[in-house]
């Protein structure tokens, strides 16, 4: 059976703008990232916009 789901995120989540609206006060940039996937199982992330993602040295 297939599933239709609609997955909810947002195109980033680091913001220092959104602490106050949606991250607690006094959140750590650090501390992004975990809160938010506690809310939302999806983001997007539009780096190729900006250029191509090299490759890690520690994944070569």
């Amino acid at each position: 059976m297939a599933s239709n789901k609609l997955h909810i995120g947002t195109s980033g989540w680091s913001y220092k703008d959104w602490v106050g609206p949606f991250y607690p006060a006094g959140t750590k940039q650090g501390d992004y990232f975990p809160y938010f996937t506690a809310h939302y199982k999806t983001v997007e992330i539009d780096s190729t916009f900006y250029a191509t993602p090299r490759v890690s040295p520690k994944l070569r």
